[in-house]
């Protein structure tokens, strides 16, 4: 996927996917939803198939400038932590014939991309604006969620992350 540059005041605006206040966040403590779309391959991307590790999972979609830069981000975030300790999981809320264009340039990406076309991974999120990311520990439980993306949320979201893996 080719990102287009954007002025930080245009990557700190929220998109919505759905009105504010349509549904309440996941509460820190909460238990997280297991099921998260479908990979590529048409296999079904769950929290349980890495138990072990602390999970970061962000809601997105091609159209959305502060994806668009947190994505990257995260990616980045990823690679640096590794897949012992962390898995990035990027959920796609778009049709799946334009989650599978979008991601062919992501193919040497390391965080697992994952499609949630009906959105019924995003309503058990309770997920409105996007990009929407949620920080889980090993105990399957919600540590952090961020709603939107600023630059300035970057430093709580490494600390959110690292709090996570040394619990």
């Amino acid at each position: 996927m080719k990102f287009l540059q954007f002025s930080k005041p245009l990557a700190i605006v929220a998109l919505t996917v759905l009105p504010f206040g349509a549904m309440a966040q996941l509460q820190v403590g909460e238990r997280a939803p297991a099921e998260l779309g479908r990979a590529k391959n048409g296999d079904l991307v769950r929290i349980a198939d890495n138990p072990s590790q602390v999970h970061a999972v962000t809601f997105w979609a091609s159209w959305c400038a502060p994806c668009q830069v947190e994505l990257p981000m995260l990616e980045k975030l990823q690679r640096v932590v590794g897949h012992e300790k962390l898995r990035v999981i990027a959920v796609n809320i778009e049709d799946r014939d334009v989650f599978r264009t979008v991601t062919r340039d992501m193919a040497d990406w390391k965080m697992t991309l994952s499609n949630d076309q009906y959105k019924v991974a995003q309503k058990t999120y309770k997920g409105g604006p996007i990009p929407h990311l949620t920080i889980i520990g090993r105990d399957g439980l919600v540590k952090k969620v961020f709603i939107g993306y600023s630059e300035d949320d970057l430093k709580s979201v490494v600390t959110a992350v690292v709090d996570a893996i040394n619990q």
